[in-house]
């Protein structure tokens, strides 16, 4: 048998570790791109819907506003309509009323608080000599004012004398008094008025 002998120089083999590992490198840039580039795109897709959204919004916004600021402001006839429907409605003249509730006050009676609180309420406080004349009051506004819905004795209450230097000095009493009145009776009775 024969040797067999190579005289020529042994072949390399070639690393393909490092080229493999480029490639892979290549193809995960490649691929990083990609997505990022998608992403990218469907943001901007996005932004340009929530835009046109925005903008339709805004023209919808200012269309209400301005329809609202337009039966918002009324014209200058029913303004006028309206004020001349609230002369009719609202005023009262006070002065008979507190010349009637004067009248029924007794001797020694005087008010201390009168104030129309809302719309035909009258809040009165009367300081008093007795409790009694309290409560005798309150059954005269019920009976002899034909003009008072309703008429409430809310509280009565003794009052300190300030100057107690004298011990026979009897107690003040004040009263709060809500009533309530009935504007059409008054306006009927204010017209009977007028015509006798």
């Amino acid at each position: 048998m024969l040797p067999n002998i190579n005289l020529l120089p042994e072949k390399k083999q070639k690393n393909y570790t490092s080229l493999l590992l480029l490639g892979m490198i290549v193809v995960l840039l490649a691929g990083s791109f990609v997505f990022l580039n998608t992403q990218l795109e469907a943001k901007r897709t996005d932004l340009r819907t929530m835009k046109t959204k925005d903008i339709a919004l805004q023209n919808q916004l200012s269309a209400v506003q301005q329809a609202s600021s337009v039966s918002s402001n009324p014209t200058a006839a029913q303004t006028l309509a309206d004020a001349v429907t609230w002369t009719k409605t609202y005023p009262v003249e006070f002065v008979p009323i507190l010349m009637d509730l004067t009248k029924l006050l007794p001797e020694g009676g005087y008010f201390t608080d009168f104030s129309y609180t809302e719309a035909d309420k009258i809040e009165v406080s009367i300081q008093f000599e007795t409790s009694r004349e309290a409560a005798f009051y309150l059954n005269r506004l019920k009976t002899d004012i034909p003009y008072f819905q309703e008429a409430a004795l809310k509280k009565v209450e003794e009052q300190e004398l300030k100057d107690n230097s004298e011990a026979n000095v009897l107690p003040r009493y004040k009263a709060d008094y809500s009533i309530e009145l009935n504007r059409a009776k008054w306006k009927e009775l204010q017209k009977k008025g007028d015509k006798e």
